[in-house]
């Protein structure tokens, strides 16, 4: 049975994305299913499975170095973080193609206010998984922190490329092209959005109503900055 069979060693990605439980644990092949799966079969390949993704099995795994590090990062005490960044270099040194490893990385150098080279991590990170969007969200933040407007605009393009149904993708676009000083690309993004809401029903909620008058509010002011007062004027009449 599939079940006897000795397994190459596995990722933890490997676990998290198996199509089955049934095929996670071996049990998909050799007339073996989930319906005349034995209890002793299920439980010797669960044994078996955990044995191949145990830490201590495999002590060099990048993104276990990686994670332990994290937690590491945690303690307040100079020495743990020190071996915390150890950890995780060594992670990327053991896989430098995982997204996690470098994902930890950039959240230790945030952690400790070095934003470039969390930037240089994130970015490290999106190689590897360029439509993450935690690290694509992790990264736009570093970057309007540190007034990379360009680089802002590109990653809130990506997400909302990515997440074109998610309102606040949609209005953070908007506010990065304000920030560029491109004031017409930003109206656009808000009318862009506001096309997508025709033939939808009126919001109900108060909140839902605030929301929506404040995004208005912010497209009037768009129009004054752009120095389209008279649309502005006209802008105030029709809503």
């Amino acid at each position: 049975e599939s079940v006897e069979r000795a397994p190459p060693p596995l990722l933890l990605l490997d676990v998290l994305g198996s199509a089955s439980p049934w095929e996670l644990l071996s049990l998909g092949g050799g007339g073996v299913t989930a319906c005349n799966a034995s209890a002793q079969a299920v439980e010797r390949s669960h044994k078996r499975l955990a044995l191949r993704v145990h830490p201590d099995k495999h002590p060099e795994h990048g993104e276990t170095l990686a994670m332990k590090g994290l937690l590491l990062s945690q303690q307040d005490h100079d020495a743990k973080k020190a071996e915390a960044y150890e950890l995780v270099r060594r992670a990327i040194k053991n896989d430098l193609k995982s997204q996690v490893c470098w994902h930890v990385y950039g959240l230790l150098c945030r952690a400790d206010r070095d934003y470039l080279q969390a930037i240089k991590a994130y970015r490290g990170a999106l190689r590897q998984d360029p439509e993450n969007v935690k690290i694509l969200r992790d990264l736009s933040m570093l970057q309007v922190h540190m007034r990379d407007v360009a680089g802002f605009v590109e990653t809130r393009n990506t997400l909302l490329t990515l997440k074109p149904t998610n309102k606040i993708n949609w209005i953070t676009f908007a506010v990065a092209k304000h920030l560029a000083k491109d004031y017409v690309g930003a109206i656009g993004v808000l009318e862009a959005y506001e096309n997508t809401l025709k033939g939808t029903p009126p919001p109900e909620t108060s909140t839902d109503r605030y929301e929506h008058s404040e995004m208005l509010l912010y497209k009037n002011e768009l129009f004054v900055e752009a120095g389209r007062l008279h649309k502005a004027l006209a802008h105030i009449d029709e809503i």
